[in-house]
């Protein structure tokens, strides 16, 4: 009878466990406060995000509810990346949108990768071109950018040159395919 009984108990423990949606932790990061809220009403500042710093790239991407691998093999030499960007979008650590960037600099132009991974439900307009990733994934190419979704979480590749150079779809796929497992 005991060994039925810690059966039962021991299965509503892992049942209860697989339900949990996973959650951003905080206990490594800051909380910020943005930018010119003074004079907002307590019903206006729930609805912005919760922003956060951490302290690395790494201490980000290990604090998020979900997966983020960012590509190591960039079409020209850059920084590391680094956090610009990191928020609880309902408060509630389940939403979550993180921004990384790593840029190159010369004299006259400055080149940026802008990486966006949110498991926000996002919707992409205009125009845009339908390629294939590995794993079976379909990206899009709009522009110098490639988004695509894996596991109900969409990713966007940004690339800005001031120098109007351009990053080819060729670059692009390769980025993204570096950060599909």
């Amino acid at each position: 009878m005991k060994k039925i009984v810690s059966i039962i108990v021991l299965s509503a423990v892992l049942i209860g466990c697989q339900n949990q949606t996973p959650t951003l932790d905080t206990s490594n990061l800051e909380k910020t406060s943005p930018n010119q809220i003074e004079n907002m009403s307590k019903e206006q500042k729930k609805t912005l995000p919760i922003d956060y710093k951490a302290p690395s790239t790494k201490t980000a991407i290990d604090s998020l509810p979900f997966h983020v691998k960012l590509p190591s093999k960039l079409p020209f030499e850059t920084t590391p990346f680094k956090v610009q960007q990191l928020q609880d979008v309902r408060h509630d650590g389940k939403t979550v949108r993180v921004v990384f960037t790593a840029f190159h600099s010369e004299k006259d132009h400055m080149i940026l990768i802008s990486i966006l991974a949110t498991n926000e439900k996002t919707k992409f307009a205009g125009s845009k071109k339908k390629v294939n990733l590995k794993s079976n994934i379909r990206g899009y190419i709009q522009g110098d950018s490639i988004h695509f979704k894996k596991d109900g979480v969409t990713y966007d590749i940004g690339f800005t040159a001031e120098n109007k150079s351009d990053i080819s779809n060729i670059q692009l796929i390769d980025l993204a395919n570096q950060m599909i497992k």
